[in-house]
């Protein structure tokens, strides 16, 4: 399986010459999900039949929304920019940066 990743990879940066751009642009959309909003939700997810047992429930449930609200946001924007690059790229313009 890696080194089918890694081959993959490498026919992807001799074909593509903006994988940077690409990268930039599945990164922004994965690490958002993956490391902020999908461990929040699974964390109110899996405590919320325990909510009436925990008195600091309400302020985990809030901390939680915030931190998924937070990886929202920064994935919209994240992706809004890569895909702004990209677009700009792939126009031929000279003020892309």
């Amino acid at each position: 399986m890696y080194n089918f990743i890694v081959i993959t990879d490498a026919i992807a940066a001799i074909v593509d010459q903006y994988l940077d751009l690409l990268i930039a642009l599945i990164g922004s959309v994965a690490s958002a999900a993956l490391a902020l909003v999908f461990p929040a939700l699974l964390d109110i997810v899996t405590f919320w039949p325990d909510r009436h047992d925990d008195k600091l429930y309400w302020l985990k449930f809030s901390k939680n929304i915030f931190i998924a609200v937070f990886g929202f946001t920064g994935f919209v924007f994240g992706t809004i920019t890569a895909i702004q690059q990209l677009v700009c790229k792939l126009s031929n313009r000279i003020d892309c940066e």
